[in-house]
């Protein structure tokens, strides 16, 4: 898969979760799309998916247009149905489970690299909450905004 087409319908929209990199609206428009990718997340940088039957972790550079849709649908403002298409993903080649890159075997240990968040009760949770830091986006949203 070189090519990666989304039309995100107002369904998606209804029924995403807001700042969350797997459940957002342009992650399930891929799945309704593309049943056959695994392990979506999309954020203001990237598109990642996997391909278990091609064996890949296919990469996609987020689009312009749609970082200024995330960022929007993320603080809460409404966003119409649209859609978009990412070209020449970065591939990379899976290796099966436990297989390291000399060929030995590795232990599989805990996830890591996932972020801790503290409840309003002061427990931590482990969770995928997307935080937005980019001043460009910021700017493009607010010019979006003015050409309404």
């Amino acid at each position: 898969m070189r090519k990666l087409k989304v039309e995100v319908s107002a369904m998606e929209l209804a029924t995403a979760e807001k700042k969350d990199s797997r459940y957002c609206m342009i992650a399930e428009a891929i799945r309704r799309l593309y049943p056959e990718l695994r392990n979506v997340q999309v954020d203001t940088q990237a598109i990642r998916v996997t391909d278990r039957v091609r064996r890949e972790q296919l990469t996609f550079m987020t689009p312009g247009t749609v970082q200024v849709a995330i960022v929007r649908f993320d603080e809460g403002d409404a966003v119409r149905p649209f859609e978009f298409e990412c070209r020449e993903p970065r591939v990379r080649k899976m290796r099966s489970l436990g297989e390291a890159k000399n060929g030995t075997h590795v232990a599989r240990g805990k996830q890591s690299g996932v972020p801790k968040t503290r409840s309003k009760a002061g427990a931590y949770r482990i969770g995928r909450l997307r935080v937005h830091g980019l001043k460009a986006v910021g700017r493009a949203a607010e010019q979006f905004k003015k050409a309404e």
